[in-house]
């Protein structure tokens, strides 16, 4: 529950508004003419040296932590030349303009007994990865589906030995709606209704997730597909969900936490999370 927490609330507290990444980032020593020709900034005299020097800024910031013999590294990426204000305003949370008229309580139960690391990297859980690579969700407004699709690919990787699914965020981006609307998926969102949408099928449909609406909603089968087959395009488009190609699928419980039947109904099944 504290990984589904964490890696729900990275995400939701970082919007990243900007052209996706070069999928190979450069050295953190690369210099400042090499940065321009890899994002492809074609400046005016007057914004060169402005722009040059929040990059130098960056590269200090960068050089010093890696010469400080840290476990982790730091390196150049597409926001080395922007100022703080700048890249300020691409963080925080963007909710949707829809929202839910059912309530989402979030219990945890804990057992006193348990004895629990003070730290855990799930990065290497006893040479164990449970965590997909690191992902740039460019200008499209999507973080609430990296965030719920991260959850559930370390979710699954637990329960399944390991086996991290690369799970497809334009999937979500793209199909889930709520009720018999047709906003974009690149205007926020929130992780629940992600989860609900991956648990609705034809028939059994979970929270507001109900209805035909532009978005191929209800849709044929439960799951969300691999990013191998439903690749990213960080822009909103027309739903492509087959329910051939599904990697994972997540699951509803009730208030008290005991899941129900396919058949129960959808009152029931208000109460959302992950159960695999």
């Amino acid at each position: 529950m504290k990984l589904i927490l964490a890696l729900t609330l990275l995400c939701l507290y970082q919007l990243i508004e900007a052209k996706p990444a070069d999928p190979t980032p450069p050295e953190h020593g690369s210099g400042w003419e090499e940065h321009k020709k890899q994002h492809g900034l074609k400046l005016s005299d007057d914004e060169e040296g402005v722009r040059k020097g929040h990059f130098l800024k960056a590269d200090a910031i960068i050089k010093a932590h890696n010469a400080a013999g840290h476990k982790s590294k730091l390196a150049h990426n597409h926001l080395s030349h922007m100022s703080e204000a700048e890249k300020k305003v691409l963080r925080g949370a963007r909710p949707p303009k829809e929202s839910r008229s059912d309530e989402i309580e979030i219990s945890e139960r804990c057992d006193d007994n348990i004895n629990v690391a003070d730290s855990l990297d799930w990065r290497n859980v006893n040479g164990t990865d449970y965590l997909a690579p690191i992902q740039n969700q460019g200008q499209c407004g999507s973080c609430w589906t990296f965030s719920a699709t991260a959850s559930l690919e370390s979710r699954w990787a637990i329960k399944h030995n390991g086996n991290v699914p690369k799970l497809s965020e334009q999937n979500i981006v793209d199909c889930c709606h709520a009720g018999s609307s047709s906003r974009s998926g690149c205007k926020g969102g929130w992780y629940w209704d992600a989860w609900d949408y991956v648990a609705s099928e034809k028939g059994f449909s979970v929270g507001p997730i109900t209805g035909k609406n532009p978005a191929g909603l209800p849709k044929n089968s439960i799951g969300q597909d691999y990013l191998s087959t439903y690749p990213y395009t960080a822009e909103a488009g027309t739903c492509k969900f087959s329910g051939k190609n599904w990697g994972a699928y997540s699951w509803y419980y009730n208030t008290k936490g005991s899941q129900y039947s396919r058949s129960a109904s959808h009152s029931i099944a208000k109460k959302f999370s992950i159960s695999i």
